[in-house]
């Protein structure tokens, strides 16, 4: 089994568990609540409440536990405007049942007790009176809270595993960069002197020599960082696809690179667009005879990345390679899985006339 199988396998059995979990915990809170509540009086109302409760509690949970995911790591407002929502919802819930029951005939004790601490005159008492807030804290926040600071460390846990594997990730790629990184200054100083050379006879090749210095500087030092700025990334892709077009003249082959949205600040790991674009012209461009084509898209939209390639097909027996991949794609499968965990999507697949490989990525 694959390491990205492996992932999907994990996902998926820690989802079924949690929903499993889920599930007991709601008929132990039906359970708590009928038990305590019902206990004197009629028990229709009470029994009714239970079981609303309960599932406010599951669903307060629910919105906590989602929140907090998405306030990480610097937004974390999100998670304490829903958890004021959470709590006012719980309040108000709890003092205007309790209202209903204890008009009802033959109310249970307990609902009459906790009513007759909590009774205001105020909505607004209901939220920020010392009395509504205990019990509201008792009986329903103490079951949310609880479970929730048990996820939260368990969560923590696997963020720190997950770093753990991106470091340990990051330190292979590193050693198997070093391999290739035979005397780097060496190769850098003679494309520099090449320059020098060529600068006055011939300023087109000088240009495109300089592109390539500043991609093979780009390849052995910005690209041992974490995460690069995404305008340094997509100047890199520029230049990628600057010396394709010297290798591919226009009439044969079209290449088209927009971008859309606000580039802005935003941090992306190295060299993760240009591999999807090198697969393009590795499978599908350089591989056809007459023409061809390949469309390149990247948009910038509610904190969300889209990185949108499209290209040509050779005319001849369907080529599984560009969906398959190599060690590139399969390298960038692990990164993405190990950057954005639950926060990327990578679709690859063919149709009649073209290939399309689409990245969303979470920023």
């Amino acid at each position: 089994m694959s390491s990205i199988e492996r992932i999907k396998t994990w996902r998926y059995s820690s989802t079924v568990i949690q929903l499993l979990l889920i599930i007991a915990f709601a008929i132990y809170l039906v359970g708590e609540f009928t038990g305590v509540i019902a206990r004197t009086g009629d028990p229709k109302w009470s029994v009714v409440y239970a079981y609303a409760n309960s599932f406010l509690i599951i669903g307060s949970f629910a919105a906590l536990s989602f929140s907090l995911v998405r306030s990480i790591p610097d937004r974390f407002y999100i998670f304490f405007v829903t958890l004021f929502l959470v709590y006012s919802i719980n309040a108000f819930f709890t003092y205007y049942t309790f209202e209903f029951i204890v008009q009802t005939p033959n109310p249970s004790e307990y609902i009459q007790l906790c009513f007759k601490r909590m009774k205001t005159d105020s909505a607004w008492k209901v939220l920020f009176r010392k009395d509504n807030f205990f019990f509201t804290m008792a009986l329903n926040l103490s079951y949310i809270l609880t479970p929730l600071a048990v996820k939260g460390a368990y969560d923590t846990f696997r963020y720190m595993n997950r770093n753990f594997k991106l470091r340990e990730e990051n330190l292979k790629l590193e050693l198997d960069l070093l391999k290739l990184q035979l005397h780097p200054h060496f190769f850098l100083n003679t494309l520099n002197n090449i320059y020098s050379m060529v600068q006055v006879t011939n300023k087109d090749a000088a240009g495109y020599i300089m592109r390539l210095s500043e991609m093979i500087r780009y390849s052995l030092y910005e690209s041992n960082s974490e995460k690069v700025s995404l305008r340094r990334e997509i100047e890199f892709l520029e230049s990628y696809l600057e010396l394709e077009r010297i290798r591919h003249t226009p009439s044969r082959v079209t290449i088209d690179f927009t971008t859309e949205g606000e580039i802005g600040d935003w941090q992306i790991p190295p060299v993760v667009l240009v591999i999807l674009v090198e697969n393009a012209f590795k499978h599908g461009i350089n591989t056809t005879v007459g023409r061809a084509w390949v469309y390149i898209r990247l948009q910038i939209k509610d904190r969300r990345l889209l990185f949108f390639v499209r290209n040509s097909k050779p005319i001849r027996p369907e080529n599984k390679g560009q969906l398959a991949g190599g060690i590139g794609l399969r390298n960038l499968r692990k990164r993405l899985d190990l950057y954005y965990p639950n926060a990327h999507e990578l679709i690859l697949k063919t149709e009649p006339d073209c290939f399309k490989a689409i990245l969303t990525i979470d920023l």
